[in-house]
This record gives structure tokens, sequence and C-alpha cells, in this order.
């Protein structure tokens, strides 16, 4: 993105200084794809958190416990944050495929904690007990 936002600050300037016939502009299939990747950037990440507020919905209906279904989905949550923060930390920029990596991290942790959720909620005995078992 910084590339071309240079590149069409020049194409600004040209256009600036010269006549009302003459209007320059720039082209290429990178541009168009940048702005692609962009927009799916974007719809991936709306995706992800549209996901995580259905996932709490359905596990706060199955679980009939508001508080644990909100415990789990704060830890789907984290992960999803530590695997986009170890993706910044490498250095990486967040393009399209990192993104989807990202929200299939998130469906995978949202299997695993349901069913830890779940195990959980099915278990007898106080919460020290439960947690142990």
């Amino acid at each position: 993105r910084p590339t071309f936002d240079a590149f069409e600050g020049v194409v600004q300037a040209v256009n600036r200084r010269s006549t009302p016939s003459f209007i320059a502009i720039q082209a290429h299939e990178h541009w168009e794809r940048m702005r692609v990747e962009e927009l799916l950037v974007e719809a991936g990440l709306r995706g992800g958190a549209i996901a995580l507020v259905v996932a709490l919905v359905c596990m706060a209906l199955i679980l009939r416990n508001v508080r644990v279904a909100m415990l789990a989905i704060l830890h789907v949550g984290v992960i999803g944050l530590s695997s986009a923060g170890t993706l910044q930390w490498m250095g990486w920029q967040l393009g399209f495929i990192e993104a989807l990596c990202i929200i299939v991290v998130i469906g995978f942790s949202v299997d695993f904690v349901a069913h830890i959720a779940i195990a959980y909620e099915g278990a007898n005995g106080r919460r020290e007990e439960k947690t142990v078992q």
C-alpha cells in the first residue's frame, strides 16, 4: 500500500500542474489485486468477529451457562489475538492468506474450547473437583 500511495501522490501532483486536457493515471494489475486483497482481509476479519458472536450464542444455548460460554469465547479470542500477534511479531503483513489462517485457527479453537466447556459442565461435583476430572 505505501508504494501505491506514493505513485498516487505523483499522479496527483502531475495532474495539478497539467492542463485539463491531459490527465495522468496509473494502472497495473498489482493495484487491482491489492484492493481486492484489502477487501478480502476486511471481510475475513468481519467474518471472524461474527463467528465469535454466533459461537457465543450457540455455546450459551447448548451449555445453558452464559458465564462458561463467555469464558470459552474469551479463550477463543485470546487464541485468535495470539495468532495475529505472532504474525505481527514475525514481521508478516496481514494478507488474505494470513487472515484466512487466523479464521481457521479460530474455528479449530472454537471446536476445542467448546468440547472442554461441555466436559466441564457435564462433570459432577464442586468447581475445584470439576477442573481436575
